[in-house]
């Protein structure tokens, strides 16, 4: 080191520059960052002034600065909880569930007013469902809102919630006989009621507690409802309303009036009738002293082939039938069973070889007790069962067209053997003996459950009734004989205690389960009639005063392609 020399190391001519700049360059960042904080002060200024300006009963939607004032609409406690109901189902309801209100229209229930199109309750889609201005109520939320109708044509109905954009949930009735017309009435002789003071088909019969039509019942929903219908399932009607989504008790309110049959045909303008000899249109005029056993179809169901009107002279089947379900409870109706082997096949392939859960959340095997009875034209096919449609929701969807072989064949019980059409792809791989699958149409089958309305259920009655007797729309009847549960079949307490512990119901890779061995070798014809063996038992010891299956066995399942499709290409 030599005197006079600065020997610390020097920086590169581009570094020195830049940090002769760095002083200047945090002043200017400074003063920025206090630009910006006054001009958020100002801003909050304005709002605060604006604000004070604005009219008491008013409120501000979307952009705080561009949105026009609004009035706040007073809601009642009612429609409050209603809010809050609507608000708690949209934080916990399930993608399924999201498809389902897309698909059903009434999604904009909880969703932004933009859907809707317009000012808040600016669209009366009520009144194509029937409803006037006096029946429907504004239930506005803000950025959302419904109509909530307490009333149709005047009188008090089980409450409706209809959707902003297209009145989602809401479901079409006609006007009573009594209701004001919208323009002008014109004179016209009424039907004679065959009851003054019983209700109409198909309407509520709370007050009355009684039907005019033989056959009907007032079936009770529950202590506020009951209405007129051929059948009725106890539990959950998933063709109902959504909003209605609660169970039915089915208690008949009251045994249906003795009515003569030739008062019946002279009183109805409207509905066809059927007789042992012919099928006949009928007039407020007619008159006829024959004695009849005719059966009266609901308005609607026209079927082309007049032997669809009439009994038919096929066997009636009693039999059991089963279905693995959740713990939800519906009816069978627009829906898949099976055989008891069919029920444990699909148990075996869908459900238990996925682990720490069962797929779609089933718990248990269900049993009823269905009678069955083909349709004349089924039977003169050489069919008491034609081909087992494949339900999604309740909608029918094939194979092919299910409505062009319904208005052929009547609602009819389908079958198939689960290794054969249309489930041929099973074949040689179906190892439970005869496994057997069915299908039951049920009403509006060509919808899902939610897009079920009024109409569609008249037109398309499905097979359900009382006591089958072939016609069109009365090919099944059924009843709840029991259950099992797949916890109590496979011999443990608790899944979800089994799953957190490491066991594995079945695993399609190495043929067995982990901590359980009864779905292992699904191969084996001998271990499958084994784990069938046990679940009958089941059943058994669970009713022991239930009809046995061996005195009740199912009839074969005799569906052939060939002469179910003869002369008619598949669509």
């Amino acid at each position: 080191r030599l005197p006079g020399h600065d020997c610390r190391p020097r920086l590169p001519a581009a570094v020195a520059r830049t940090m002769a700049w760095e002083p200047a360059a945090r002043r200017f960042a400074a003063a920025v960052t206090k630009f910006a904080v006054a001009a958020t002060l100002l801003a909050a200024a304005v709002v605060v002034v604006r604000r004070q300006r604005q009219p008491p009963g008013t409120e501000r939607a979307g952009s705080f600065l561009a949105q026009p004032l609004r009035p706040q609409v007073e809601r009642s406690g009612e429609e409050a909880a209603v809010e809050h109901a609507v608000l708690q189902q949209r934080g916990t309801r399930s993608r399924a569930d999201e498809r389902r209100l897309e698909e059903d229209g009434s999604v904009e229930l909880y969703d932004s007013a933009e859907a809707g199109g317009g000012p808040l309750c600016s669209n009366r889609c009520y009144t194509k469902f029937g409803f006037t201005d006096d029946d429907c109520e504004c239930s506005s939320h803000l950025v959302w809102y419904l109509w909530v109708c307490k009333k149709r044509y005047g009188k008090p109905i089980p409450t409706q919630y209809c959707g902003q954009k297209n009145c989602g949930g809401c479901s079409y009735a006609p006007p009573p006989l009594d209701a004001p017309s919208p323009i002008a009435p014109s004179p016209a002789p009424s039907p004679a009621p065959v009851g003054p003071t019983c209700a109409a088909d198909w309407r509520p019969c709370t007050a009355s507690q009684c039907c005019s039509t033989p056959g009907f019942h007032c079936y009770q929903k529950d202590s506020f409802y009951a209405e007129c219908r051929t059948s009725c399932a106890v539990g959950i009607h998933y063709n109902d309303p959504r909003q209605l989504w609660t169970p039915w008790t089915c208690k008949i309110l009251e045994a249906p009036p003795k009515t003569n049959a030739t008062e019946t045909l002279t009183s109805t303008t409207t509905w066809t009738t059927s007789t042992a000899t012919s099928s006949t249109q009928t007039s407020t005029t007619q008159t006829t002293s024959t004695t009849t056993t005719s059966t009266l179809f609901p308005p609607g169901y026209r079927p082309a082939d007049e032997s669809l009107l009439r009994p038919s002279n096929a066997t009636a089947f009693t039999f059991y039938m089963y279905r693995v379900q959740n713990d939800m409870n519906y009816a069978p109706e627009n829906q898949n069973m099976a055989n008891l082997a069919g029920a444990m096949w699909y148990l075996h392939n869908e459900i238990v070889n996925n682990r720490l859960e069962r797929r779609y959340g089933k718990t248990r095997i269900q049993r009823f007790k269905v009678t069955t009875k083909a349709t004349q034209p089924l039977i003169d096919a050489g069919l008491n069962f034609g081909v087992r449609y494949a339900f999604d929701a309740g909608n029918c969807t094939g194979p092919f067209s299910c409505k062009k072989q319904f208005e052929k064949f009547g609602y009819f019980v389908g079958c198939n053997y689960v290794d054969q059409f249309p489930t041929q792809q099973w074949a040689k791989k179906v190892h439970y003996p005869n496994a057997t699958w069915y299908s039951l149409p049920g009403k509006c089958n060509s919808r899902r459950y939610w897009q079920h309305d009024w109409a569609c259920d008249l037109f398309e009655p499905g097979g359900a009734c009382d006591d089958p007797t072939g016609e069109g729309n009365c090919t099944y009847s059924y009843e709840s004989a029991g259950q099992i549960t797949i916890d109590e079949l496979e011999g443990i307490q608790d899944f979800k205690d089994f799953a957190v512990r490491g066991g594995w119901e079945y695993n399609n890779g190495t043929d067995k389960g982990v901590h359980m061995s009864f779905w292992d070798d699904k191969f084996n014809d001998t271990a499958c009639e084994i784990r069938l063996a046990r679940a009958q038992q089941l059943f058994k010891e669970n009713y022991p005063n239930d009809t046995l299956e061996e005195e009740i066995p199912a009839p074969p399942c005799d569906f052939d392609y060939d002469l179910f499709y003869a002369g008619d290409m598949p669509e």
